[in-house]
This record gives C-alpha cells, structure tokens and sequence, in this order.
C-alpha cells in the first residue's frame, strides 16, 4: 500500500486539465458511477469531473489531515461542472447545482463502497448508504432529463 505522501502525489500528478465543455448530452448515472469507481471514464466532461470527485473523497478517507486542501479541490470541481452545464447551454437549468449533485453522488458512492468492504455486508448501515446511492442516482437521472428536454 502507498504511503499516504505518495497517494497524494500521485493524485496531484495525474489530475487532468479541465476538459472543454464540448459535449451537449448528459452522461448516465451509470456512467458516472463507473467514473467514480475508476472502471471506465470516457471523453465526456462530467465523467471526468465525476472521477476527479471520486478521487477527492477517497483521499479524504484515506488521508486525515487533507480536509482544506481536498476542500478547495471540491469546490473547484463542482464550480466547473457548473460551468460546463452553463456553457453546454445556458437556457437549459436543472434543479439546483449540478456539481454539487455530482459532488455527493460521489462522496455516497465512496462511503458506500468503503462501507461494504469494512463492515459485515449485512449490517443496516451498509443496506442504508447503497439505497441512499440508488436514490441520488436516480434523482440525478430525472433532473438531467428534465433538464434536456
């Protein structure tokens, strides 16, 4: 395992650019938690802004002490997604902060995750914060269609 110097390092090293908000169409809830996980990341800006995200909160987990600095990170990235939802067309408006979604999506997926792999699979806790997933995935899946329409 990494020293907690070398998995921030790590992450600094591979942080991308910002990408250009050259995509129109929403990704789907499944594709940013593919994202989040690091299973698949595609082109789309969200995506990539959703696995930054996932990164943030699993550094958050793993690394104490890195709370500002990861804080300034979030905020960074939900204001850019923000941005991209603006610039992809600024008539269209969803339901709140479109980072800020995209931001718990993440933060619940990785302590839903970290969940089932340091807690008995049956334990409430653990049935409770997936359910919570379910329902901002699908939350997210209604406001971005609602949005594209």
């Amino acid at each position: 395992m990494k020293l907690s110097s070398e998995l921030w390092a790590d992450h600094r090293r591979r942080r991308l650019e910002p990408p250009a908000p050259t995509e129109s169409a929403f990704p789907t809830g499944e594709a940013l938690l593919s994202a989040i996980r690091n299973h698949h990341i595609d082109d789309h800006p969200l995506t990539r802004y959703a696995n930054k995200l996932g990164t943030v909160h699993r550094l958050l987990l793993k690394i104490p002490g890195t709370r500002t600095m990861l804080g300034i990170e979030r905020v960074e990235l939900i204001h850019a997604i923000d941005s991209w939802a603006r610039t992809g067309d600024p008539t269209r408006q969803s339901c709140g902060s479109l980072g800020a979604r995209i931001d718990l999506i993440a933060e619940t997926q990785v302590r839903a995750y970290h969940l089932l792999m340091s807690e008995d699979p049956g334990d409430p806790r653990v049935h409770a914060a997936w359910h919570d997933l379910a329902q901002l995935v699908d939350d997210y899946t209604c406001a971005t269609a609602e949005s594209a329409s």
